[in-house]
């Protein structure tokens, strides 16, 4: 259980935590710039793979670009369609330096893309080109992140299964650093004050989501989550399963805490109760139809 749920004591590995989130963001960044426009903004995110995570095929000149986060050969492994390769060590270096190694491999591969590179979703971001300081990287904390979302991801795919619903496949998002997974109920959600073009393409449906999130610095206890939006009335009164959930006022979510998750028995089905006890609850109490949603059966794995 240990190898598939590994422990994340955020104080062995924050330093890390901030630097893979800043990496991430240079990578997320050229994704967005070389990518179509997905609806809730599906085309930014990132997905995990055997090895790590992956942007997967973004279109850029004659040939197709891959740029793949490795945490088992500890390495940025970027390459086209044409059959070329470059690599990028993960290695203790600032933003500006892992910034600059990537813009030289882009260029060597003839992608030379034009992206932002200002931080999404921080406060007082700083530029990557100017983010000289030191930035520390721990290659096996970083591992334990990736195997604890792949943990989480093996769950939400489960999860996935009975909705027929519209549904995001399971998302790493770099700007908000978490794993995410997203269904809708066909309904349009209301505009919120004062929200901006992120919030405008991907909140613009009534939603429910379920996520992992490792923790900050403000809010140090990684945590799986679990939404409504629009929350509707009377949602915190709402007892999700298993008992060591809770509602977050402040946040307004539901939230399982991983610590408590790993003392359970079986995590996989700790995890599965949480997210489907959480939808279940908030969906019935905001009205959804659920037969218009989900499957009234499901397929047998060895069907065609």
């Amino acid at each position: 259980m240990g190898m598939r749920w590994p422990e994340l004591p955020y104080e062995q590995w924050a330093e890390t935590r901030d630097t893979l989130h800043l990496w991430t963001q240079v990578i997320g960044k050229i994704k967005l710039a070389l990518t179509p426009f997905l609806n809730e903004w599906w085309n930014v995110a990132l997905t995990l793979t055997c090895r790590g995570m992956t942007t997967g095929p973004m279109p850029s000149g004659p040939a197709d670009l891959q740029i793949d986060v490795d945490f088992i050969s500890q390495q940025l492994v970027l390459a086209t369609s044409d059959g070329r390769r470059s690599f990028i060590d993960l290695i203790p270096r600032s933003v500006a330096a892992f910034h600059a190694a990537v813009t030289t491999q882009l260029r060597a591969l003839g992608c030379d893309v034009a992206y932002s590179t200002v931080p999404s979703e921080l406060p007082d971001p700083v530029p990557f080109e100017q983010d000289t300081a030191d930035r520390a990287y721990d290659g096996a904390a970083a591992r334990r992140w990736w195997v604890a979302m792949l943990s989480v991801s093996r769950v939400m795919d489960r999860f996935r299964t009975p909705f027929g619903g519209k549904s995001s496949p399971v998302l790493f998002y770099r700007g908000g650093f978490d794993l995410n997974h997203t269904r809708f109920s066909g309904r349009p959600a209301p505009a919120r004050p004062g929200s901006g073009v992120i919030q405008a393409f991907g909140e613009d449906q009534e939603n429910f989501a379920v996520g992992f999130w490792p923790g900050n610095s403000a809010s140090p206890h990684a945590v799986l989550y679990a939404y409504l939006s629009p929350g509707p009335a009377g949602v915190e009164t709402i007892r999700p399963d298993p008992q060591q959930a809770r509602w977050v006022p402040g946040a307004g979510e539901f939230v399982l805490p991983w610590d408590e998750l790993l003392a359970r028995t079986d995590p996989d089905a700790a995890a599965l109760e949480f997210f489907t006890s959480t939808y279940a609850r908030t969906t019935a109490l905001a009205g959804w139809d659920h037969s218009a949603v989900e499957l009234p059966r499901i397929p047998k794995r060895e069907a065609p």
